[in-house]
């Protein structure tokens, strides 16, 4: 089953104020150049300001499953199911989210919920097809794949499948045929070259196997199963320097895997030891980490929280600007940055960090409470009532921020708003003596 759901652009019936619309669309436009942080945030902040938006929560759900982030997509996908429906595409997602969480019965139960409501749903019907397969319900499996097939003859994904249903049931021959069509419609299918090249092989047809082999390796060098299998053939068809380079390849490889789990290793084990607060030893693992892969954003972030909790500002700020330098949409890093430099007294370039990092992640009311405080640390008052304002958008239940934000307005002279947002402190704490003395202080 794919790793991810399709995103759709949902443009037609969305509810909800244009906030949120263009929130969903800005998130659309990150999301299809490849800035999958930026595409979060802002869908993020379409859900927020309307949760009746069934885009946002659609595209939510597709990068958190995007991401590996199972029980979130789910989350977001089930949203859309308390919405009026028909939700074919909803019961589709949550239905690979499903299977590839090995829940194979509820699987196939939204599948057929997506069947329901759209029997011309191909790619529902595919994935009921792989559900079943994985249930043992090969005949079942294979009639759904053959229904696929009679609306699409042309999906190779669909032919694909047949294959690999069929060689579950041990009919090769139809199997390999499938993975012919599969490879007619889609010449990139990596697994399809290499089935077709296992069943090649065990046919005495070393040839045409190896040239299999080969376009699977090609087309997915990091896969060990296929470039071992071109290996093994080229060895056992006396081809023994073609077999030495592609074990060689296989080693390269591998060594530049081991070093990047090597370094993630190290970096976890200095997560845990800070969060005993053994600082020392994060710290040499937390550089170790940085040595093995010096492309990791992460160790750098961690040094940086070490670097903090030490008290040596100077060097968490280098330690957060290596991490954002690596890695510029890590909104984490850029807001414990936004923080050193306040620290430090950098004021100026915290507001910077804080409000770069509230454009990667618009929803994120905490980045705008703390680009605040840098504002009012400037006495920049206009700039403090923007932040605010769009901090209660998305955390209208903050009466602390409501105050401030009154505070702010009366500064500015702007003594009607002033009342407006004292009022509203009163709506949600009734009691508070603070907001009615600013009440009666207004002129």
């Amino acid at each position: 089953m794919r790793a991810a759901v399709i995103m759709l652009a949902i443009s037609a019936g969305l509810a909800g104020a244009s906030a949120a619309r263009e929130a969903l669309q800005r998130g659309l436009d990150h999301a299809a150049r490849g800035a999958a942080g930026r595409a979060l945030g802002e869908f993020e902040l379409a859900v927020a300001l309307d949760p009746s938006l069934t885009g946002a929560w659609f595209n939510l759900g597709a990068l958190l499953h995007a991401e590996g982030r199972a029980e979130e997509a789910l989350t977001a996908f089930r949203k859309i199911l308390a919405a009026p429906g028909p939700h074919a595409e909803a019961h589709n997602a949550i239905a690979l989210v499903l299977e590839q969480s090995g829940d194979h019965e509820g699987s196939a139960a939204h599948c057929r919920k997506a069947l329901e409501e759209r029997p011309g749903f191909t790619e529902a019907r595919i994935n009921f097809a792989i559900a079943l397969a994985a249930l043992r319900r090969h005949s079942e499996a294979l009639g759904e794949i053959d229904r696929a097939l009679g609306s699409d003859a042309a999906n190779a994904d669909a032919h694909f499948r047949r294959g690999r249903i069929l060689e579950r049931m041990e009919r090769h021959a139809e199997a390999a045929a499938a993975y012919r069509s599969a490879l007619e419609r889609n010449p990139k299918l990596a697994e399809a070259h290499f089935r077709l090249g296992k069943w090649l092989e065990s046919a005495s047809r070393p040839t045409e196997a190896v040239s299999a082999y080969r376009r699977a390796a090609a087309l997915s060098p990091a896969n060990f199963s296929y470039g071992f299998a071109l290996a093994r053939l080229l060895r056992r068809s006396g081809k023994v320097r073609e077999a030495d380079a592609e074990t060689a390849r296989i080693k390269s490889v591998q060594e530049s895997s081991r070093v990047l789990d090597a370094a993630r290793d190290s970096n976890r084990t200095g997560v845990f030891h800070a969060s005993k607060g053994e600082l020392d030893q994060a710290e040499a693992l937390f550089l170790q980490a940085a040595r093995q892969d010096p492309t990791m954003p992460d160790p750098h972030f961690n040094l940086g929280g070490v670097f903090r909790k030490r008290g040596q500002t100077a060097d968490a700020v280098d330690a957060f600007r290596r991490a954002v330098k690596l890695r510029p949409d890590f909104v984490d890093a850029r807001m414990e940055l936004a923080g050193a430099l306040e620290d430090s007294g950098q004021s100026g370039e915290a507001l910077a960090e804080w409000e770069e990092a509230i454009r990667l992640r618009p929803g994120n009311a905490g980045a705008r409470y703390r680009a605040a405080d840098s504002c009012a640390a400037a006495r920049d008052h206009a700039c403090v009532i923007r932040h605010l304002s769009a901090a209660i958008a998305v955390d209208a239940g903050n009466a602390s921020a409501h105050f401030n934000l009154g505070v702010a307005l009366s500064v500015e002279r702007r003594f009607a708003d002033a009342r407006s947002a004292f009022e509203r402190v009163l709506a949600l704490d009734p009691g508070s003596a603070q907001a009615r003395e600013a009440i009666a202080a207004l002129p």
